[in-house]
Order: C-alpha cells, then sequence, then structure tokens
C-alpha cells in the first residue's frame, strides 16, 4: 500500500453534514466508513493508504504513530475526534 497523493483524493472527499469542514471517506481495516481529516496533523494517529477503488485508514497507537512521523509518513485525525457535532453521528451501543 502507498500513501496517496492528496489531489487523487477527489472521489473519497465529502464535507461533513454537521461543521461543513471537509473530510475524506476512508475504510478500516475492519471494513467500516471512517470520516478523516484531509489535511495531516502533528497529532494524527491515522495512516492512509490508497488501495485503488478506496483509501484505507489503518488507526496506529502511540508507538506505531510515532515510528510513522519518524519515518516521515502524513498522518491524519478521525474527523470524529475534531467535529464540535461528532455526537450527532455516534451509533448508540445496545
Amino acid at each position: 500500500m502507498t500513501t496517496p497523493e492528496r489531489d487523487t483524493w477527489a472521489p473519497w472527499r465529502d464535507k461533513c453534514s454537521s461543521c461543513g469542514r471537509p473530510i475524506v471517506w476512508a475504510v478500516t481495516t475492519r471494513g467500516a466508513s471512517m470520516p478523516v481529516d484531509p489535511t495531516p496533523s502533528e497529532r494524527g494517529n491515522v495512516l492512509i493508504a490508497d488501495r485503488g477503488r478506496e483509501l484505507i485508514a489503518g488507526v496506529l497507537n502511540a508507538p506505531q504513530a510515532a515510528g510513522a512521523r519518524a519515518q516521515g509518513r502524513a498522518l491524519h485525525t478521525a474527523h470524529f475526534a475534531v467535529c464540535p457535532d461528532a455526537d450527532r453521528h455516534r451509533r448508540r451501543r445496545r
């Protein structure tokens, strides 16, 4: 997997329906859709990879994120972590 160039993300670009900020849609390694802020963040822990027909979001733990940063990899933030209206979109646990 390779890190996609930001200008190739057009098929996955969208806006948050609550706050209106730009997002990209990625799929987690477990198959769930995940809104991600498209701008890399120093505090991010999401590594985005391109599998051709979809963006894959790998959520990294702290040591993994530190290693990715040391390698110069761009990390992103899950939009749920920064959206002021994130609670509107969370599913209730049963």
